[in-house]
């Protein structure tokens, strides 16, 4: 049954996953800008923050052989991905989750790389995940997540409800899509990306 029609939710490793950290550094970063920790965690968790809070600019930092930008979704500092991602994204309830514009610039830091490309801004929770009956595992008492894989991750019903794009209240790590942004993503061959494991929906 399409995931659309069965009410699957995913969950995708992306804030940690390391093919996806690419030699970028941000204009926010070079700037040693005092608020840039901050921001880091507290879009991981999931806070809303301005479109200030997040870089404008990032450089290449290793020599570019491949036209166009390697990859439409990446991250370093943050999320960053390609136009062609975000226009699925914005298709969705994405809540208070907001997609910045930001330029890369080649390694010359004159040079733009073609395409338009987003920092996420991560805006939306949910308390979604059943720790207790999960199978995977959590470390400290913050419930820090780690191997992601098929059916680990146990989560309630009513996570179906609401946006389609959230961060976990309790648990470091896991973004959770819909099935119905997942079928999207699917769709444009840009699920992949998002190294998607399946969760288990627990009627609670």
């Amino acid at each position: 049954m399409d995931d659309e029609l069965d009410g699957t939710i995913w969950v995708s490793p992306m804030l940690v996953k390391p093919e996806l950290f690419k030699p970028f550094k941000t204009d926010l970063l070079e700037a040693e800008d005092k608020n840039l920790r901050e921001t880091i965690i507290q879009n991981d968790c999931g806070v809303p923050l301005p479109a200030e809070r997040f870089p404008k600019m990032s450089f290449w930092d290793e020599p570019n052989k491949r036209r166009p930008m390697p990859g439409h979704l990446m991250r370093n500092d943050f999320i960053i991905m390609s136009g062609k991602c975000a226009d699925v994204l914005r298709g969705f309830n994405l809540g208070k989750t907001s997609l910045y514009p930001t330029q890369i610039m080649e390694i010359d830091r004159v040079t733009p790389v073609s395409g338009s490309y987003f920092c996420i801004g991560f805006g939306e929770t949910k308390e979604s995940i059943i720790i207790d009956k999960s199978d995977v595992r959590f470390w400290a008492e913050k419930y820090w997540a780690s191997h992601f894989r098929d059916d680990g991750f146990k989560v309630r019903a009513s996570a179906r409800e609401g946006v389609d794009l959230w961060i976990d209240s309790q648990v470091h790590q896991p973004v959770l899509l819909s099935g119905r942004l997942v079928s999207a993503l699917r769709k444009a061959r840009l699920d992949k990306l998002f190294y998607l494991n399946k969760c288990v929906v627990l009627d609670e």
